[in-house]
């Protein structure tokens, strides 16, 4: 204990204040405070008590710092106020509650103290804008620390540093619960990609079946003649084997794919050449959607390299292609176009969402019904569709969304009701990749005639916004 001086001076007070700026935690906080106290008032325990609610029906245990910390998170860890005198008095008033002896003072609750071997009990009452914050508190346990009232002066500091404590406090406990939220937020976003994935499988299902169908005739025809030619004409059986293993190899690439889109798993970034991937994704499109539906592929021809996680980006294209599909019921044509782009400062003049760099760019056109102005507005929203009763959930382009703003990009729609609907990818480029960087026929989506709705937020859509 500092006995140097009977008082201390304000600037102590603010150095503390300074040091208390530099907790990270509760658990900081509340060891920076007993230091202090120990120092200054000669009490080795402190607590920080917070109400959960405006009307402090509970006071919950925030952190405690001394020597007894795990008894008191085992017995006190919530006290509920309507049944303990001195908690009531602590939200009710401004002033310090002090209990010299907590063994018989008839406002304390006799079990709790007889179970943490209370002695003296020290409660500053915590106020944020005139509503019960919480409680710091400070006191002494067991005989060998026995009882000991505080002097004047030791209580006039210990106010001081309430009042500190109190706007500390506040502090973490706003970023506590941001960081709360944003786990919330993430962990929401993943459980709708998972939901979407699913519903794309699900989509998927008919012409994968199909698909598989045509696969295992083959393999059972093959397997058919090869058992007839073995013993009279070996060569011609050979060829029959080939056809099967042909066969086995194009359903192994399909469950590969399916696999990869159906995957609950974190991002998992690594070298992409988004080229490359579009055109194996044409492939699959080919052999799954309708035949009234022409596939068109316009591949820039080079490597697009990105650090990206290709099964998510897979389901980025396949959710906008599925989109696509659905909005050609009658058929007609899905254009996949790939390219490089720079986006400069001259572009952000007329493309305000947009963001400097080098981007690789895949456009998905559709020839289907168009969209109005309000629908595309909407489009990216989670839970928004279009679609009549349950044939769709509204998570294909949110969840598309969200997964290029996960990869540093950025995604625009500009449709017009009748021609058509094209949504534009723009995917940063890896730093080590030697991509060129020509900017497209078609330049940056138009801002105006088409109807674009560009994104640029920095969040999955909240589903209360929907």
């Amino acid at each position: 204990m500092d006995q140097s001086d009977d008082k201390w001076p304000a600037s102590r007070l603010l150095a503390f204040a300074r040091e208390l700026q530099q907790a990270a935690s509760f658990k900081d906080l509340l060891e920076i405070t007993r230091r202090e106290v120990s120092r200054t008032t000669g009490y080795g325990h402190a607590w920080l008590f917070v109400a959960d609610s405006p009307d402090a029906r509970e006071l919950r245990l925030i952190d405690v710092a001394g020597a007894r910390d795990e008894l008191v998170w085992k017995v006190a860890p919530v006290l509920r106020v309507d049944s303990d005198a001195m908690l009531q008095q602590i939200v009710a008033s401004d002033e310090p509650v002090v209990v010299v002896d907590a063994r018989v003072d008839p406002r304390t609750d006799k079990q709790i103290v007889a179970a943490l071997g209370n002695r003296t009990i020290i409660n500053i009452p915590l106020r944020l804008l005139d509503k019960p914050f919480g409680a710091f508190g400070v006191g002494s346990f067991g005989d060998e620390e026995g009882c000991r009232a505080p002097t004047g002066e030791q209580l006039d500091y210990l106010i001081g540093m309430a009042s500190q404590l109190s706007v500390a406090a506040s502090r973490i406990r706003l970023l506590e619960e941001r960081a709360l939220q944003r786990a919330e937020a993430q962990a929401l976003e993943h459980r709708l990609q998972q939901v979407q994935r699913l519903e794309s499988l699900g989509l998927l299902a008919g012409g994968v079946a199909h698909d598989f169908n045509n696969l295992l005739s083959v393999v059972l025809a093959g397997a058919e003649l090869a058992r007839e030619y073995l013993a009279v004409d070996p060569q011609r059986a050979s060829a029959e084997l080939d056809a099967i293993v042909e066969a086995a190899e194009s359903a192994r690439v399909l469950t590969q794919q399916l696999l990869a889109m159906g995957r609950k798993q974190e991002l998992t970034v690594s070298a992409l050449d988004l080229d490359a991937s579009v055109t194996r994704l044409v492939d699959l499109l080919r052999r799954v959607l309708p035949r009234s539906i022409e596939v068109e592929l316009r591949s820039t021809g080079e490597a697009l390299g990105l650090e990206a996680d290709a099964a998510r980006i897979d389901q980025v294209l396949m959710n906008l292609c599925l989109n696509a599909r659905d909005a050609m019921p009658g058929g007609g044509r899905l254009t996949i176009a790939t390219a490089a782009m720079d986006i400069g400062p001259a572009d952000l003049a007329t493309h305000p969402w947009a963001k400097p760099g080098r981007y690789a760019v895949v456009t998905v056109t559709d020839t289907g019904t168009g969209m109005t102005p309000e629908v595309v507005e909407r489009a990216f929203e989670p839970f928004f569709t279009t679609k009549p009763g349950t044939a769709g959930t509204g998570l294909g382009l949110s969840v598309a969304y969200g997964i290029v703003r996960q990869h540093g990009g950025m995604t625009a729609c500009s449709s017009e009701l009748g021609r058509g609907t094209t949504f534009t990818v723009f995917l940063p480029v890896a730093r080590s990749s030697s991509v060129a960087g020509a900017n497209p026929p078609a330049g940056l989506p138009s801002t105006g005639g088409a109807n674009p709705s560009t994104h640029s937020r920095s969040a999955l859509p909240p589903p209360r916004l929907c």
